[in-house]
């Protein structure tokens, strides 16, 4: 009885052993060999991911080797890689994408005029706590848009006194059939430096983003900023708090996890009324 326990005792032993997380580094590159920022690392299936630092490393825990990891940034083709390949050649180099995409032809002159629309406007306020790695994305689809030109994009939260966050704007096209953020329309990567107490964001982009017929879908990507662990957990303290507004009657705002499984944004005040993303843009007529 003694020696049955036993045998069971290392079985048990050797299979906590087998399933207990492994952590895993890299170095992402581009095909210039010059080291990513801010690239997403993420286990296919799964909510767990991360970032590369400045230097293109990552840190990232496994508590299933079997899983893909995928590699994704904005310009490039992405890559989905085993648990084995990484820990054989940790250094993984992404292709910049051959796009279909025409370059952004800036349609504005000194005698264009300008309009601003969404809510960005200083008035009632709820307060979205971030993690890093998430996506709040506004669609707008106002008639009098389709076809114009993006030139800035404004966004509210909640001041911090002491702690910088990055943030990351995305911009997709929308899938009237599935109701859901699709494609994303640019390829140039928009990157904003929150500064400690700013409350109003005005981000001018370096590349206006022209609006699909149907509408575009806004997104704030939380990137947090850098900490000597790289885990979503260790970068609470930069992430920024976003505010919402209940100024819109129609639920127009979803969430993601750096960009894959869209979901509606359901949460809603204590009228029943959706809880929408702040954000406004500047429109070159």
């Amino acid at each position: 009885m003694t020696i049955k326990y036993f045998v069971l005792f290392i079985f048990l032993f050797f299979r906590f052993v087998l399933m207990a997380q492994i952590e895993i580094t890299g170095t992402v590159i581009s095909d210039k060999n010059k080291p990513i920022e801010f690239c997403s690392i993420y286990i296919q299936n799964n909510d767990e991911g991360t970032y590369t630092n400045d230097k293109g490393y990552f840190k990232l825990t496994l508590a299933d080797t079997n899983n893909l990891i995928v590699i994704s940034h904005i310009g490039y083709e992405t890559k989905k890689i085993s648990f084995t390949k990484i820990m054989r050649s940790p250094t993984i180099q992404l292709i910049e994408k051959e796009t279909n995409i025409q370059e952004i032809v800036v349609l504005s002159s000194p005698k264009t005029k300008y309009f601003n629309i969404g809510n960005y406007k200083k008035h009632e306020n709820h307060y979205y706590s971030t993690r890093r790695g998430r996506i709040l994305a506004y669609f707008f689809d106002d008639e009098n848009i389709k076809n114009k030109e993006i030139t800035t994009v404004f966004f509210r939260v909640a001041a911090k006194k002491k702690y910088e966050s990055y943030v990351r704007l995305r911009f997709y096209s929308f899938n009237d059939q599935t109701q859901l953020p699709d494609k994303e329309i640019t390829e140039k990567e928009q990157i904003i430096l929150i500064l400690a107490n700013k409350k109003l964001i005005k981000a001018k982009l370096n590349n206006p983003v022209i609006i699909p017929k149907n509408g575009i879908v806004v997104g704030i990507e939380i990137l947090g900023k850098h900490a000597q662990n790289l885990d979503f957990s260790e970068c609470s303290k930069t992430e920024p708090t976003l505010i919402m507004t209940t100024k819109i009657l129609k639920n127009n705002t979803f969430v993601s996890y750096q960009g894959r499984e869209w979901q509606k944004y359901n949460l809603t005040n204590s009228k029943n009324i959706p809880q929408n993303l702040k954000i406004g843009l500047t429109i070159a007529q």
